[in-house]
């Protein structure tokens, strides 16, 4: 039996616009549509949008969210009437809690627990997306590269002119106008001074320049086992660390971190390694092994890879597939409430992509990020609270399939011009 409530923390109130038409004028012959406003209430703690009564705003403004009120006690004429269905929503916490209740108390003391920075938690968990296919908003097909595995290939049509962002560039440019300049320039400065033109040589400076994403992948010439510890080691892997204060650990990659904190966590699905089982693992960066989660078929692998990445159906020639995530509190427990911490993580990832395609460049593989990511998705595979531990992007890798890499604009090289 319900006894104490408390409005849940981490809600926020917006006035959503709903277009009504208007029965009047249907009546007289004529059709017009009026608009109204709707409040909505949006928590964190299930990402859904409800659609509040004055009755229930009412009671949401009489509950304190640092305590619990006795229900007969809340100043409000239908309280517990009004609470339940709030309750349902995870809007009011409910005490005793029971079931699905006690579960979102559960996660909303845990949200509590890793000081997030609320506008951070917000963009976070209403960004996240489910079930949803890039390829629906392409219309053009056109003929699928060579040597793609033949159960993708009708799909891939589909996206070759969406890989080259041609299709959409062409759509915007005649629905928005034309796009901004690609060089920014900005208004009356007061000098220019030309730099000299760069000359450099040596390998580090090749790499850099020969960076490209390979979307397509041979597929009878599968990465080694040895290739993919020597990406893991160099990517994700610890190379030194230091004790920070007692208790706390920094981490040296080879990529930098904010705070040497490295949050983010690496799950490799292996589709095509000669020498390691198909299958999802977590990239244990302690002992540089691969802990097994879930064995699979190459089927199931593949079909999870383009699950995962919003339908794009190229990613399934993927060698080997990385599944990003960042713990937040790691980051959190120092950065508490800062909302650059958010933002930082995301930078973490990056600064990781990047290491793999120059890696990939150095070992002649190709190299993949993508955040076209179902979130939602991925997080039921991996069973993750996303306000623990959040999805970030998919990386990836494989070897190009020889004669050329479908799937990659070619550039014209640039020269400033003197």
């Amino acid at each position: 039996m319900l006894h104490g409530v408390r409005r849940a923390r981490g809600i926020t109130l917006r006035y959503e616009p709903r277009p009504l038409l208007n029965l009047t004028a249907m009546l007289q012959g004529s059709i017009a549509v009026s608009h109204e406003e709707r409040l909505v209430a949006i928590t964190l703690l299930t990402g859904e949008r409800y659609v509040l009564s004055e009755l229930e705003l009412q009671l949401l403004s009489a509950l304190p969210s640092s305590h619990w009120l006795q229900i007969d006690q809340v100043p409000h004429p239908s309280a517990r009437e009004t609470a339940a269905p709030l309750i349902d929503a995870g809007l009011v916490l409910a005490d005793p809690a029971e079931g699905a209740h006690a579960a979102l108390r559960a996660r909303e003391e845990r949200f509590g627990a890793i000081d997030w920075d609320e506008y951070a938690a917000h963009y976070h968990v209403m960004s996240r997306v489910k079930d949803q296919d890039v390829g629906e908003q392409v219309v053009h097909a056109v003929e699928a590269p060579s040597g793609a595995p033949a159960d993708s290939r009708e799909r891939l049509q589909e996206y070759v002119e969406l890989a080259s962002s041609m299709s959409r560039s062409l759509a915007a440019n005649a629905w928005y106008g034309p796009p901004p300049p690609h060089f920014h320039r900005v208004d009356n400065p007061r000098e220019a001074l030309e730099l000299p033109i760069p000359r450099v040589r040596g390998e580090l400076f090749d790499l850099l320049t020969s960076r490209k994403t390979i979307r397509v992948y041979d597929q009878a010439n599968p990465v080694t086992a040895e290739e993919l510890s020597t990406l893991l080691y160099y990517t994700y892997g610890a190379q030194s660390t230091v004790e920070l204060i007692p208790g706390l650990v920094g981490i040296r990659k080879t990529s930098p971190s904010g705070g040497s904190l490295h949050p983010i966590e690496a799950y490799p699905l292996v589709l095509n390694v000669r020498g390691v089982e198909t299958g999802l693992y977590h990239y244990s960066v302690e002992r540089h092994a691969l802990e097994l989660l879930r064995p699979m078929t190459r089927p199931e692998a593949e079909q999870m890879v383009e699950t995962m990445a919003l339908g794009q159906s190229y990613f399934r020639s993927a060698h080997a597939v990385f599944i990003l995530t960042a713990r937040w509190y790691r980051n959190f427990w120092k950065y508490r409430r800062a909302p650059k911490s958010y933002r930082v993580i995301h930078v973490d990832a990056g600064h990781l992509s990047q290491t793999l395609y120059l890696l990939c460049q150095r070992m002649g593989l190709g190299a993949f990020y993508t955040g076209a990511v179902n979130d939602i998705n991925i997080e039921d595979v991996l069973q993750l609270d996303p306000l623990q531990e959040g999805v970030i992007g998919i990386s990836g890798c494989g070897r190009p399939l020889n004669g050329g890499a479908p799937l990659t604009l070619i550039t014209t090289p640039y020269v400033p011009p003197r």
